[in-house]
């Protein structure tokens, strides 16, 4: 991402849940910052939790749509700035 000065599309692909504050801000705020840090690590905990359970495969494949959908609307919804 080059310090602010690159191409921000790949990071919003990454961790939607840290650049969905974009949408609405002009600036990765810090709640936002901690949501993306965290966001595999809570993955992984409802992926450990839910392992050997009848809902597991359930709740992997909610996790990627969830992901794949919010990471698509923040990508469509940046502003002009973040393209």
């Amino acid at each position: 991402m080059g310090g602010g000065h690159g191409w921000f599309e790949p990071a919003m692909a990454i961790f939607p849940w840290g650049m969905v504050g974009i949408i609405w801000q002009d600036r990765i705020s810090i709640p936002f910052i901690i949501m993306g840090v965290l966001q595999y690590p809570i993955y992984g905990i409802l992926v450990d939790k839910a392992k050997n359970k009848a809902y597991s495969n359930s709740l992997n494949i909610l996790i990627i749509i969830t992901h794949l959908i919010l990471g698509g609307l923040v990508i469509y919804f940046s502003g002009e700035q973040w393209k």
